[in-house]
């Protein structure tokens, strides 16, 4: 999922219909200052609203960047795949992206997706060294059986 893959905010979400530039300066703001503090500072702004509006707009906005950070990771781990194999096919690229999300959830101590990237990754080994069953073939035509030959003198 990209971030332009996400639901359009309702018209009505003051805080996520703000210019990316405003943006920006609340998440910035909101780093180093409670929730309270930062409502308090939009209304000086001349922005009413409450701190559960605030608080998810900082998750909806902070999910936002993870996944355009993960894009782009993804994008330069695929990129430098490529350049070291050009004949690189799906199942290395595949790896990578694996690799790179798995990755992503140890950093951020998510146990929820290192579970599911390793559940993943155990049913795709099983799926490839799960013994695959004989390919089904045409049944053989059955002989006729030979007559005696009627020719014969008796």
């Amino acid at each position: 999922m990209t971030p332009d893959a996400l639901p359009k905010p309702r018209p009505d979400a003051k805080l996520k219909t703000l210019p990316e530039a405003r943006q920006v300066q609340l998440a910035d703001f909101a780093r180093t200052h409670s929730l309270n503090q930062t409502v308090q500072w939009l209304s000086q702004a001349g922005l009413k609203t409450s701190i559960s509006a605030v608080s998810q707009f900082l998750r909806w906005y902070r999910f936002k960047q993870d996944l355009a950070r993960n894009e782009a990771a993804l994008r330069d781990s695929l990129v430098n795949v490529l350049r070291h194999d050009p004949t690189a096919n799906g199942e290395s690229l595949q790896n990578a992206g694996h690799l790179l999300f798995t990755l992503s959830a140890i950093e951020k101590q998510d146990h929820r997706a290192w579970y599911l990237t390793q559940t993943v990754a155990i049913r795709k080994n099983l799926h490839s060294i799960r013994p695959r069953p004989p390919a089904i073939s045409a049944p053989s035509p059955v002989p006729k059986p030979i007559e005696p030959n009627r020719t014969q003198k008796k």
